[in-house]
């Protein structure tokens, strides 16, 4: 993290496939920068709030931007074709 700058960064994403290994990134950079933006991936939701706690900003779940937009197609099938065009 001292190599990234981390102390004087003023956003961080923190997007790996794990929420153990996002909640150690999240909870070092808070630490070496208590002002950093983070945005961290989640992938189950039981661990939210951990990641609250650990210093996130903000919390998502890929998984389920694609479940609701999956379900929005479904569900109205049209305003996914107003978005395209």
């Amino acid at each position: 993290m001292e190599q990234a700058n981390i102390k004087t960064a003023k956003h961080l994403i923190a997007a790996l496939p794990n929420d153990v290994d996002n909640l150690f990134v999240v909870l070092s950079a808070r630490e070496f920068n208590p002002e950093l933006l983070i945005v961290s991936r989640l992938t189950e939701d039981s661990n939210r709030s951990k990641l609250k706690r650990a210093g996130a900003n903000h919390i998502i779940m890929p998984d389920k931007i694609v479940e609701d937009h999956m379900t929005s197609l479904l569900m109205v099938p049209n305003l996914i074709y107003f978005w395209k065009n």
